[in-house]
């Protein structure tokens, strides 16, 4: 997610650095190194990004700031913590969101999360969805899944910082057999009681654009940089009808189309 964040956010023209760009113990940089890197180059804003877990049994979004709930440290990671909230919650269709200061949510009533602690400016932390939950794991296999929540916090600094938006969007959506259920834990009543439906080929009209799904058992796919307006996704897999779907892109947003 960190990856493609830096390459949207340098292609929309801001400044980045990042402390992770391998996945190394080296790279595993004390919270106090972090913190010192932001304040080192006076960075107007510090985000850290996670995935939360569980007990394996939950999929929520979850922003944190530095503060009270009602009390943030600095007042802009609160403003962004919110709209990074809706925009995650949105792209990864979790089944909640909940925006925190850390001094209430882990009931210290002070400093907590060293990622925080001692930053000269606003920070956020994002535990976009819960990646022990085994539906959400394995669409965390899926690059796409991971980019479309990186352009999401994207989404986020483009409305805090008020730059021109891209007029470009993105539909995503996720192919399933409405009449299987998966043999591993799913959150009843949610869309994940159905199986995925692997290697089935979703074609978007009428650039033709075509998407093969993963075997990884998610069944998501996405096509990007679209033009806003109308279009149709046609569904085709093994051993099914095939489906077809209208569904308009917007500019700088994502909307889905499922099958």
């Amino acid at each position: 997610k960190g990856l493609a964040l830096n390459e949207i956010m340098t292609g929309l023209g801001f400044k980045t650095i990042m402390t992770r760009t391998q996945n190394r113990d080296q790279d595993d940089l004390a919270l106090s190194q972090i913190v010192a890197i932001a304040n080192s180059n006076n960075v107007d804003h510090m985000h850290s990004i996670h995935s939360n877990g569980w007990q394996a049994t939950s999929n929520y979004t979850l922003m944190l700031f530095q503060g009270g709930d009602n009390a943030p440290t600095y007042p802009d990671a609160k403003a962004v913590a919110l709209i990074m909230s809706d925009q995650i919650y949105k792209t990864d269709r979790t089944t909640g969101k909940y925006t925190r200061g850390d001094f209430d949510f882990y009931g210290t009533g002070q400093p907590y999360l060293g990622v925080f602690r001692g930053l000269n400016m606003p920070g956020t932390l994002s535990e976009g969805s819960f990646h022990d939950y085994i539906p959400e794991s394995w669409r965390l296999w899926n690059p796409d899944y991971k980019i479309n929540e990186a352009h999401a916090i994207a989404r986020t600094f483009i409305q805090f910082f008020q730059i021109p938006q891209p007029q470009v969007g993105m539909i995503a959506g996720i192919v399933r057999d409405s009449l299987e259920a998966p043999n591993y834990y799913y959150i009843t009543g949610t869309a994940d009681s159905y199986k995925p439906i692997n290697k089935a080929r979703v074609t978007l009209l009428p650039s033709n654009q075509e998407y093969i799904c993963d075997t990884l058992n998610n069944g998501y796919f996405s096509f990007f940089n679209l033009e806003p307006g109308p279009y149709q996704l046609v569904f085709q897999a093994d051993g099914y009808y095939a489906e077809t779907l209208a569904v308009t892109a917007k500019a700088n947003d994502i909307v889905f189309g499922d099958a």
